[in-house]
Formats: structure tokens, sequence, C-alpha cells
């Protein structure tokens, strides 16, 4: 009887900043996914577990972040402008002052998630479910100020 070859094959991003960035991860790649998160415009990141990571001012602009785990994600002053976060989780993610300009939220999770003075503009929200979340200081899709959330 021959041996049967297992073949695993990890999905790699071709995207020269992510280089070795896989959806498949184990706990011990959690930092590296962190590191390679920080600046990668235009990644498919979907379903990425980065639940708790501190991606403050990162530069994920376009990035593909579908089905990604965020829950507790830092993620203040980043650029996710033009990014697809359809049917992510974001509950109690902190998005201070970051640009979601164009952002698709559709289906997404923001449960007690954190959009002080971020810029929504353009976003596709309706079909996210959004409660307990602080809008104060937002601009919205429509362009308007929000001041849900301010004391």
């Amino acid at each position: 009887m021959k041996p049967l070859n297992i073949i695993i094959s990890l999905f790699v991003f071709s995207t020269p900043a992510c280089t070795g960035v896989t959806v498949e991860q184990t706990n011990s790649d959690v930092p590296a996914k962190i590191a390679k998160a920080r600046d990668c415009p235009g990644c498919d990141l979907s379903n990425v577990d980065l639940k708790g990571a501190n991606l403050k001012g990162a530069n994920l602009k376009e990035a593909i972040l579908d089905g990604a785990n965020l829950s507790n994600a830092n993620l203040a002053e980043a650029d996710l402008s033009g990014a697809s976060l359809n049917g992510a989780n974001l509950n109690g993610a902190n998005f201070n002052s970051a640009n979601l300009k164009g952002v698709d939220l559709s289906n997404a999770s923001l449960i007690s998630t954190n959009l002080v003075n971020a810029n929504l503009r353009q976003a596709k929200i309706k079909t996210a479910n959004v409660y307990l979340t602080n809008f104060c200081g937002a601009t919205m899709p429509n362009g308007s100020r929000s001041m849900q959330g301010c004391s």
C-alpha cells in the first residue's frame, strides 16, 4: 500500500505588504497577523481572527475583512476607507477617529462599538447590527454629524 500524501494549502495573499498572511491560523500566528495587518492596504483578510488586536493607526484602506473577528480590537485612527467588513464581528471594537469613508458594514455586528469622531461618510451601514454603539461626533453616511452617545 502506497502512503497517502496529504497536501495542506494555505491561501497566501499576493499584496506585497501582506506577504505571508494566511487565512488559516493558530494562536501562535496572531502576533504575525497583527504585524502584517498594520500596513496592509488592499489585503484580503477575510475571516481572519484579530480579536483584541491593537491596530491603532493601521492602514487597511480598501482591505477585504469580510467575516473577520475584530471584536475588542483597537482601530483608533486607522484608515479603513473603502474596506469591506461585510459580516464582520466588530463588537466592542474601538474606531475612535478612524476613517471609515465608503466602508461596507453590511451584516456586520457593531454591539458596544466606539465610533466617536469616526468618518462614516458614504458607508453602507443600513443592514448592520448596531446596538449600544457610540456615534458621538461621527460623520454619518449622509454627511451629518451625530450626537448619539454624547453626554
